[in-house]
C-alpha cells in the first residue's frame, strides 16, 4: 500500500508485471519488467509516487513511477536483489543481494553512491533506521545483523579539500608521491 493507503501495487510470483491500483477511481496502470522471472517485493516511497519492484530473476531493483510510466534500474549487484528499502526522506534507496553486498543509491539519479558492506553469503533484509543515519542488515549464511552509519557529508568540495591540504603532507606531481609544505597558520583557522 502507498503511505496515505490510497493506493497498492499487486503481482503475481510468476508474472513478469506489476499493477498500480488506485482505491479512488478505478484508475489501473500496468509495467512489464524486462528479464523478469517472477516480482516478489514491492515498496512505496515514502511520498507516494514511485516504488520499488524487485523480481527474482534480475539483478537490479526497478523504480516504476506509474505518473510518468517510467522505469529506471539500480543496476549493481551481481546477482538477484532480495531487499530494498527508501530513506524515510525518499532521498536514498538501500539494496542488499544474494550477491552479499549492500549498496545505497541516490534515489532521484538512480547513480550507486556506495557500496556500504557485505555479508557471507546472501543479504536477506536491508531497512533504514527512522531517523535515517545507520543501515541495518540480516545475512541468510552468516546469521549476522550489521548497523552501518551512513552518516552523509555536508562540507563543500572546497571545505574538504582545504581539510585534506592541511592534514595530507604529501602531493602528487605526475604520478609521483613528493611531501609538502603545510601553512599551519591557515589550517588553524580552519
Amino acid at each position: 500500500f502507498a503511505p496515505d493507503g490510497q493506493a497498492l501495487v499487486a503481482m503475481a510470483s510468476e508474472s513478469d508485471e506489476a499493477s498500480w491500483i488506485s482505491l479512488r477511481s478505478p484508475e489501473r496502470q500496468h509495467v512489464h519488467l524486462p528479464d523478469a522471472g517472477g516480482c516478489f517485493a514491492a515498496e512505496f516511497s515514502p511520498d507516494g509516487r514511485r516504488v520499488l519492484l524487485l523480481d527474482q530473476a534480475r539483478t537490479s531493483a526497478a523504480i516504476w513511477e506509474p505518473a510518468r510510466a517510467h522505469i529506471g534500474d539500480l543496476a549493481g549487484h551481481t546477482k538477484s536483489v532480495f531487499d530494498a528499502d527508501w530513506s524515510p526522506d525518499g532521498r536514498f534507496i538501500v539494496t542488499g543481494g544474494s550477491d552479499g553486498q549492500i549498496k545505497l543509491w541516490d534515489a532521484q539519479s538512480l547513480l550507486l553512491i556506495d557500496d556500504v558492506g557485505s555479508h557471507m553469503g546472501a543479504v536477506s533484509t536491508v531497512s533504514f533506521s527512522p531517523d535515517g543515519q545507520i543501515l541495518y542488515s540480516s545475512g541468510v549464511d552468516d546469521g549476522r545483523l550489521q548497523a552501518w552509519p551512513v552518516g552523509l557529508e555536508n562540507r563543500t568540495a572546497g571545505e574538504i579539500a582545504g581539510r585534506v591540504n592541511c592534514v595530507s603532507p604529501w602531493a602528487l606531481e605526475n604520478k609521483t608521491l613528493l611531501p609538502k609544505s603545510v601553512d599551519l597558520q591557515r589550517c588553524l583557522k580552519q
